[in-house]
Order: structure tokens, then sequence, then C-alpha cells
């Protein structure tokens, strides 16, 4: 079996965390990139223009998982005693971040003015507009009308943290992360992005059993994965949304199954079961004509689909 009981509760929490974050602020592709550094235990750096909510994003996370944040202001602060070491750089912080240690923090947190020229590969990084309209009107709301109590805690996110370090020792894991992953990075080399050999032997793998322990490690997340943790090694918006195309573009019409997929499971969780049933559909009625690769992510996809199809069919009748 794939888990026990204290992984799937675990991951059912994260999960709903998640959720919760998304519906207060729509800083969905932060949020993702948080929860994904969280359980790989990879530092995270969120880059936005001035002015971006980032303080009240982490209020909400630590208080949605029953932790706290220590925010760093100087070079002197004593060694933090909260799990999460948050830090804003901007040209008058004099703070730099080279210079910053995690010390004895879970996981380090830091949000930079997209003017910034000077990052740091190590960072798990996603980048954050401004929010507009309903968006805004929602985040008011949420910060000033929502009591919001703890969903989850940092157990939880040790717990699913353990579950990806081991998933990494399992031989299936890997030769599919060397499938998914590492085909698609030797793509984005030859189109000139740069990616080191230290983020294709370190990084992104715990990246990969990260999203595998927060959505489970079925075979159609063993695809999806590799669209999904990919565009947070980029160094700019620019390149992120670079890397984007160049992935569409190599797993042609196997992206798109992937995103109804994903589109479908979430409509799957906020209830609106027919939506989610058109979009399975829409995934089991392909007809693959790919190269033998492609062709079996395909195929894996389709048949996860289908399995969604017959489980609703099962609810609704």
């Amino acid at each position: 079996m794939e888990q026990n009981k204290e992984i799937r509760t675990a991951r059912s929490k994260i999960r709903k965390v998640m959720k919760t974050l998304k519906n207060a602020i729509r800083y969905d592709e932060a949020i993702d990139a948080l929860i994904l550094g969280l359980v790989a235990r990879e530092d995270v750096m969120l880059v936005g223009p001035r002015g971006t909510a980032f303080n009240h994003l982490m209020q909400m996370l630590t208080k949605l998982i029953a932790t706290e944040f220590t925010k760093l202001t100087s070079y002197d602060v004593q060694r933090p005693s909260s799990d999460i070491l948050f830090v804003e750089i901007t040209p008058n912080s004099g703070l730099q971040l080279r210079s910053i240690e995690r010390r004895d923090a879970w996981i380090l947190i830091a949000t930079v003015e997209e003017a910034e020229d000077e990052v740091p590969h190590k960072f798990v990084k996603a980048f954050v507009q401004h929010l507009y309209g309903r968006d805004l009107i929602s985040a008011v709301k949420t910060k000033w009308l929502r009591d919001y109590m703890p969903i989850a805690s940092m157990r939880d996110v040790r717990t699913l943290h353990e579950y990806a370090v081991s998933l990494l020792k399992r031989e299936n894991i890997v030769k599919s992360y060397c499938k998914n992953v590492v085909t698609l990075v030797e793509t984005l080399r030859v189109k000139h992005i740069t990616i080191g050999d230290e983020h294709v032997i370190e990084t992104l793998p715990k990246l990969y059993a990260a999203y595998l322990a927060i959505h489970g490690a079925s075979p159609e997340n063993t695809i999806g994965a590799a669209y999904e943790i990919l565009p947070y090694i980029a160094q700019t918006r620019e390149e992120q949304d670079r890397i984007k195309k160049i992935i569409d573009e190599s797993l042609g019409d196997v992206a798109e199954l992937i995103r109804l997929l994903n589109d479908g499971k979430q409509q799957l969780e906020i209830g609106n079961v027919r939506g989610a049933l058109e979009m399975f559909r829409e995934v089991a009625t392909y007809n693959p004509n790919l190269p033998p690769g492609l062709k079996q992510n395909a195929e894996d996809l389709i048949n996860a689909a289908n399995k969604y199809i017959e489980k609703i069919q099962n609810l609704l009748t």
C-alpha cells in the first residue's frame, strides 16, 4: 500500500489548508509553492510588486497550521524558536538574501520586490501580481470578517515530509522522476534555460516527492508532477513563462490532458461534480496518436480519468 492512515490524514489536512488559503487570498501559485516548500523542506521565495500582501498570507498560513513565524528584520536577530523564518527584502532593508541562513527554523520564506537583481538559485520561486476586483474584495473580507481556526499542524507537515523522503527510496519513483522530469530538463537546456546539475540531483527530486506526498503517488500524478514543479526553478517571471511554454510544446496533448485532469480534481474538491465529470470525460475520450513515450503517459492519464468517472457515477446512482 502507498500510505498509512497517518499519511492520509496529514494529506487531507494540508490539502484543506491549501484550499482555504486559495479561497481567502488568490495568490494560487504562491500558496502552492509555500506548501510544496514546507513539505519538501526547501526554502521559498515569493516575488511581487511593492505592496503585495505577503504578511497577510504568512499570518493566515501559520494560523492554519498552528505555528508561528519569526520575522527577520536585521542580521543580529536571535536564533528563531519558531518553525518558519520570514524575511522581507526591500531596497531599504539592508538585508541580502545570500547572507541569510535558515538557522534552526524548519524553512526560510523570503519575499522580494520584482526589481531585485540578485536572486539565489536555491529557492523555490513563485511570482505574484496585485489583486484586483473580486479577488481583492475577498482578501479584505477574509482579513477582517473571518476568524480562521487551525486545520493542520507542523506534525502533519513533518509526516508528509518523512513520507516524501521515503518515496525517494523507491526505485519506481526515482525511475518515474528520471522519465518525466529529467527528460524535460534536458529539453529546457537545449532551449537555453539554465538548470544546474545540483537542481536536478538535489532540489527537483525533493519537490517531485513532496508533490506526490501532497497529492498522492498515483500514476497520473507521477506524470503531472513534472509539469507542476519545473516552473518553480525559474529566475524571473519571463523565464517561468518560457519554461511553461516549452513544456507545453514538448508534451503536446499530454500537457492539456494533465491540465484537464487537475482541473477536474479541483472541481470535484469544491463539490462541482458535474463540471468535474465533464472534464474527466474529455480526457477519457482522447484518442492518443503520440510517440511511444508520450503515448504511455496519455494512456495513464486516460485510465485515471476513467477511474474518476466510475467513482462519480457510483456516487450519482
